[in-house]
C-alpha cells in the first residue's frame, strides 16, 4: 500500500508539472528570462517530490498516479480560470482515468492469479539457429 507521505508527494508533484504546463500556456508569448526561470522551477518541484513518492511507492502506481492527478489538476485549472469548455465525452474519459487510479489500489488479495495455462510453455524445447526447412531453400535458391 501507499503511504500517507506518498499520497502527498504524488499529489504535490502532479500539481506542480501542472503549474509547469500552465505557465507554459500563459507565459507562451512572454520573454524567455521570465518564462524558462517559472517552468524550470515548477518542473523541478515536480521531480523532487516525485523523487520522494518513489522512495515509498511502487514506481508504477506512482506514475500512473502523478500523470492520471497532472491531467485532472490541469483540467480543472482550465475550467476555472482558463474558461475552457469540455464535452460529456472528455468528462467521461476524466471519469474513466480516475477510476482507473482507483482500480490501481486494490489489494493484491482481491486481485484474480497469474494464468496457469502459460505453464504449458516451460517445457517446450528452444533449438537455436535456422530452421532445417529454411536452410533447405536457402541452398536451393543458391
Amino acid at each position: 500500500m501507499i503511504s500517507m507521505p506518498s499520497i502527498g508527494s504524488i499529489i504535490a508533484a502532479g500539481a506542480c508539472f501542472m503549474l509547469a504546463n500552465l505557465a507554459m500556456k500563459l507565459l507562451g508569448d512572454k520573454p524567455y528570462f521570465v518564462l524558462y526561470p517559472l517552468v524550470a522551477a515548477a518542473i523541478l518541484a515536480g521531480c523532487w517530490f516525485q523523487v520522494a513518492a518513489f522512495r515509498e511507492a511502487q514506481f508504477g502506481l506512482a506514475v500512473v498516479l502523478i500523470l492520471g492527478l497532472e491531467m485532472l489538476f490541469s483540467m480543472l485549472v482550465a475550467r476555472a480560470f482558463l474558461g475552457e469548455i469540455y464535452s460529456s465525452t472528455n468528462i467521461v474519459g476524466v471519469m474513466l482515468v480516475i477510476a482507473g487510479m482507483g482500480l490501481v489500489h486494490v489489494p493484491a488479495e482481491a486481485q484474480p492469479g497469474p494464468d496457469d495455462s502459460a505453464e504449458i510453455f516451460h517445457d517446450a524445447k528452444v533449438e537455436k539457429g535456422p530452421r532445417p526447412e529454411a536452410a533447405e531453400t536457402r541452398d536451393e535458391k543458391l
